[in-house]
C-alpha cells in the first residue's frame, strides 16, 4: 500500500494525515512543535508501512 503524508506546518503545532492511494485516511494526529512532536511522526509514518523500501511519500 502506497501511503502519502500532509503536514500542515505551524509554529506552535503540525497537523498531520497520513492517505492510502486512494485518499483514504490512514491516520490523523495534531503534534507539537518538539522532539516528542517529531518522534510521533515517525511513529505515525512507521506504523504506516513507511521504510527504506518503501518511503512514504
Amino acid at each position: 500500500m502506497q501511503v502519502y503524508c500532509g503536514i500542515d506546518w505551524a509554529e506552535r503545532h503540525h497537523d498531520v494525515a497520513l492517505v492510502d492511494q486512494d485518499g483514504n485516511l490512514v491516520a490523523k494526529k495534531r503534534l507539537h512543535e518538539t522532539v516528542e512532536g517529531s518522534a510521533q511522526l515517525v511513529d505515525m509514518l512507521a506504523a504506516a508501512g513507511d521504510s527504506a523500501h518503501a518511503p512514504t511519500r
